[in-house]
């Protein structure tokens, strides 16, 4: 069982859930991440999203097929590969 109290705002709630609800909202839950560090995460939710990932991410989303969103535009990806002057 599962339980704890969270408060936003004006508004507190307690929340009690059994391990078979908890396994059915994260099956509903979304998570994006564009690191590795973040596949614990990924893995826990019904809805991955990979977006902007390092090159490992980029190769276990491809091999489970989870959806790649690229938003960087090539100059700026061009940009951060570049080595700088020391």
């Amino acid at each position: 069982m599962i339980r704890g109290h969270a408060q936003a705002g004006d508004l507190t709630f307690n929340a009690t859930a059994a391990p078979a609800e908890l396994a059915q909202i994260l099956a509903e839950c979304l998570a994006y991440s564009d690191s590795i560090n973040h596949l614990p995460l990924l893995e826990l939710v019904g809805q991955p999203q990979v977006v902007n990932p390092d090159r490992r991410l980029r190769q276990v989303a491809d091999a489970r097929g989870w959806p790649v969103r690229e938003v960087r535009s090539v100059r700026t990806k061009n940009r951060r590969r570049r080595p700088t002057a020391a």
